[in-house]
């Protein structure tokens, strides 16, 4: 197969908006797949937290606790600020190269003989892959954080 076709992104359908049309590739819907299931699972985990974790809560707070000890151990003084950020971006790459490792999604094709539903049809080549398979969302990431770093020592160190 093609180089350039393996890595090019896979446009799935268009969104039209004040005469743009805004291409959704199969990374956008990865992701956006991939936020809900981070989102419900923070939701879940974190209901009736308790002084002294028991069950669940003992999972979120091992996660808290290593991503905390990462960021001290990296980053000094200033850790708390950026443990979220850094947390938030491990729990999306792991959940993301999961997918990716796991394929347990039906792909388009298996999607329109399951449900009949035309829309899934014209979309045999969706399947589950990690969105950073996507050079333009691993490029976002590794902006994301050139950025991050020197405002931060500005912010910090004046």
């Amino acid at each position: 197969m093609d180089l350039n076709k393996m890595l090019s992104p896979n446009t799935l359908f268009n969104i039209k908006i004040f005469g743009l049309t805004i291409p959704v590739t199969q990374s956008i819907v990865m992701m956006w797949i991939i936020m809900a299931v981070i989102i419900l699972l923070a939701y879940i985990f974190t209901r009736k937290l308790k002084t002294v974790p028991e069950g669940k809560q003992n999972i979120v707070e091992i996660i808290v606790e290593t991503v905390n000890n990462l960021m001290k151990s990296n980053m000094g003084e200033h850790w708390k600020s950026f443990s979220p950020f850094f947390g938030t971006i491990l729990l999306f790459l792991v959940f993301s190269n999961i997918a990716g490792i796991f394929n347990i999604f039906p792909n388009g094709e298996q999607l329109y003989k399951i449900t009949g539903i035309s829309f899934f049809e014209k979309l045999p080549e969706f399947s589950i892959e990690p969105p950073t398979k996507d050079l333009n969302v691993t490029l976002t990431m590794a902006l994301m954080i050139i950025i991050l770093i020197p405002y931060s020592g500005i912010k910090y160190k004046g």
